[in-house]
């Protein structure tokens, strides 16, 4: 962002002299990096989604029945593996008398 005001800055500098053409191109620039730097901020965000998305992906332990699991965690939640294979989603299942469960977004059913 402040290589943007910078550039505003001197458009308006440049406009005090009555350069009008090097003002309409210091305006079209400034423009261009306006939108070139909220593009990097999307691709940061993007960036750090992936990263937080890989570093749980490490974290899950895939258990023979219906459920995952994630490591490290102290209460032992157990999640619907089918959300998370197919959507990248924790839900947290329903477990029903510990002898099945079912998933309350994709109703994924199956025995613990």
């Amino acid at each position: 962002m402040k290589l943007y005001f910078h550039i505003m800055n001197l458009a308006s500098n440049m406009q005090k002299t009555g350069n009008m053409e090097l003002y309409r191109q210091l305006i079209d620039l400034s423009v261009q990096v306006f939108e070139m730097e909220q593009e990097n901020i999307r691709l940061s965000v993007r960036i750090i989604g992936i990263q937080k998305l890989k570093d749980l992906e490490s974290r899950v332990v895939r258990h023979d029945k219906v459920y995952v699991t994630i490591q490290g965690d102290s209460k032992s939640v157990k999640y619907c593996s089918h959300c998370w294979d197919s959507e990248r989603k924790l839900i947290q299942i329903d477990a029903r008398d510990n002898q099945y469960s079912i998933c309350p977004h994709c109703k994924y059913y199956g025995y613990l």
